[in-house]
């Protein structure tokens, strides 16, 4: 049977790794919220019609890991493929902005998950994969 460790030994381990680098490897991604209420159903189609509020951006994947890692140490990276587009700049700055480095290759377009939200239910989610991001002109 697997021993679970003390708190003591926990809190031992979370200390210790203040000092520690540590690298996130995997799939980088951005993963973007738009808020809102339902402001009514459209007479287009049956779906919920959402009064926008605001946008939320947050790291994705090997990102959000090395986010999270952030919070224990100041020496985090993260190692992955961002692409060359509106969606790999902004994740870039939201790792810049968050003190965690970053090594990377440019390739395609970057993976988007998009989640629209009305009030504190997820209405629907969209994953944009192997799609071209143009920058907003």
């Amino acid at each position: 049977m697997e021993q679970v460790p003390s708190a003591a030994r926990v809190r031992e381990i979370v200390k210790g790794m203040s000092t520690r680098r540590v690298l996130a490897a995997g799939d980088l991604m951005l993963d973007e919220f738009i808020w809102g209420k339902v402001s009514r159903i459209s007479p287009e189609a049956p779906v919920p019609v959402v009064a926008v509020d605001r946008e939320t951006f947050y790291p994705g994947g090997a990102a959000n890991v090395a986010r999270n890692l952030h919070q224990f140490t100041a020496k985090t990276s993260v190692l992955g493929l961002a692409g060359e587009d509106a969606a790999g700049a902004r994740l870039r700055d939201l790792l810049a902005a968050g003190g965690i480095g970053w090594m990377h290759k440019f390739g395609w377009g970057m993976p988007v998950f998009f989640a629209g939200l009305a009030a504190v239910s997820a209405m629907f989610f969209l994953w944009w994969k192997d799609v071209v991001h143009e920058a907003n002109t």
